[in-house]
């Protein structure tokens, strides 16, 4: 994939995230190139992931430091993940509490060296330590 497939692929997943919370204040960063969050429902701030290798590996992969700055899961102002395991046309949600992440990579998570070029630093979990935090959508 390239960027640009990329960025279109994960806003396809920040709008069906938008759209479960109909009826809900919504707010977006004004300042696009504020990465803290993406957006705002009734005060709770939200980081939408979408993973399309998941599904096969059952790993979900959350990035933490990236160029050997601290980044992803470390600089989140995110009140919540919503993490979308993608299978083709079909995908699952995880609404999960950045503050529980936190806790569950390091003590699940395996650490590894991944991303574009190889440059970020991440947790890869297994899901069954994060099932109970599956949502429908």
């Amino acid at each position: 994939m390239n960027f640009r497939k990329d960025l279109k692929f994960g806003h396809k997943y920040e709008s069906i995230a938008v759209s479960h919370f109909k009826g809900s204040k919504i707010d977006h960063p004004k300042d696009r190139k504020v990465y803290g969050y993406d957006f705002i429902v009734d005060g709770v701030k939200i980081e939408v992931k979408s993973d399309r290798i998941a599904y096969r590996t059952g790993n979900l992969a959350i990035e933490y430091e990236s160029r050997g700055v601290p980044s992803g899961i470390m600089t989140t102002e995110a009140d919540y993940y919503m993490y979308f395991i993608v299978r083709g046309s079909t995908h699952e949600c995880f609404k999960i509490p950045v503050k529980e992440l936190k806790e569950l990579c390091p003590k699940y998570g395996r650490d590894i060296i991944g991303g574009d070029f190889k440059t970020s630093r991440m947790y890869l979990i297994n899901r069954r330590h994060i099932n109970k935090y599956l949502i429908k959508l």
